[in-house]
């Protein structure tokens, strides 16, 4: 396995959850 791609996906995983929280509060 790569070595950046964890670390690629835990950033990836933690802006979709800002970004699904800004959204339910929004909404």
């Amino acid at each position: 396995m790569l070595p950046w791609l964890p670390a690629l996906f835990a950033s990836s995983l933690q802006i979709m959850r800002r970004n699904f929280f800004a959204w339910f509060m929004d909404y």
